[in-house]
């Protein structure tokens, strides 16, 4: 079962450095495939979409090559482009406008990036590592805003579940679990927690003794959870990700005695054992639901709601 539409990246790269832009891309928005265009296979063809990252000029002219020789099929799927905008790629401007000729129709989203090897290369070896390792990070960090744009507009080109049935099914998988994996991270540090939770009207209630999840809470408010099936096939898969803000709420609140109640506790009860209860709410904004039921429907299996 595919769970979002496939990605191939087509290639060509003198340095390590975009060849490795391109294999992190990948990471991202997969199902994915990178390559050359030397290595490239008649199979490849059935990908949904085709990204070409243009980076030194010979390199775009073996890719427009290639746009050349496979234009049959290539006017048939959705093109990303991704090129070095370096006001030296005279002949990469060139290469662009070509593939803008041939593929204008089927291009869904382009973006640049700003790549001089010979600067790196003095920046490197005349000591200047910091100015060399700034460059490096600002590359890398555009890289992964470009996959982030790529992967959205995937998510988005789907067959979409109707918004009241989703909202159902999301809210009935919920309230037939009861176990979540809590995650929260701060600095380099990161917690995946297994907690029972409540679900009710868009919020997620917690109710802890503590531990080391509240360094995190206390530091950042922004979790994720899992709720999942056990793995039996994909014929059977079920799993939702969630996101959300978390708040910890003060021990003589009203709101903390309400969410004590919906557990079928007494709050007072609660308040006179030794130890402190804790209690986090966490207000859902997003949800991904993954349904092997709703592909059977005739959807996407993978399916997002705005809370």
């Amino acid at each position: 079962m595919v769970i979002i539409k496939s990605i191939l990246y087509i290639y060509e790269a003198d340095n390590k450095l975009i060849e490795g832009a391109v294999k992190d891309i990948a990471l991202i928005t997969g199902p994915s495939r990178y390559c050359k265009t030397a290595e490239f296979k008649e199979q490849y063809s059935k990908f949904d979409y085709i990204c070409f990252v243009l980076s030194e000029n010979k390199c775009s002219s073996q890719i427009l090559e290639f746009i050349y020789n496979n234009i049959g099929w290539l006017k048939e799927k959705k093109t990303v482009l991704f090129y070095n905008a370096h006001d030296s790629k005279i002949h990469i401007s060139l290469c662009i406008k070509e593939i803008h000729k041939l593929l204008d129709k089927n291009l869904i989203y382009e973006d640049c990036f700003y790549f001089d090897k010979d600067e790196l290369k003095i920046k490197k070896f005349n000591n200047k590592p910091k100015e060399y390792g700034y460059k490096l990070m600002e590359l890398k960090e555009h890289f992964i805003k470009y996959a982030a744009d790529i992967r959205s507009i995937m998510e988005d080109d789907i067959k979409k579940y109707p918004k009241e049935l989703l909202k159902n099914k999301v809210e009935e998988f919920l309230n037939l679990h009861s176990t979540c994996t809590l995650c929260t991270a701060s600095n380099d540090m990161v917690i995946g927690t297994p907690i029972e939770y409540i679900y009710e009207n868009g919020k997620i209630y917690i109710i802890t003794e503590g531990g080391r999840k509240f360094i995190n809470l206390l530091r950042n408010d922004n979790v994720s959870i899992a709720v999942y099936e056990n793995y039996s096939g994909f014929a059977n898969l079920e799993g939702l990700q969630l996101s959300g803000i978390a708040t910890i709420i003060d021990y003589n609140d009203y709101e903390y005695d309400e969410i004590i109640k919906l557990k079928k506790l007494d709050p007072k009860n609660i308040k006179k054992l030794n130890m402190l209860m804790n209690v986090i709410k966490i207000d859902l904004y997003r949800a991904t639901f993954l349904s092997a039921d709703i592909k059977k429907e005739g959807y996407e299996a993978k399916q997002v709601m705005i809370f």
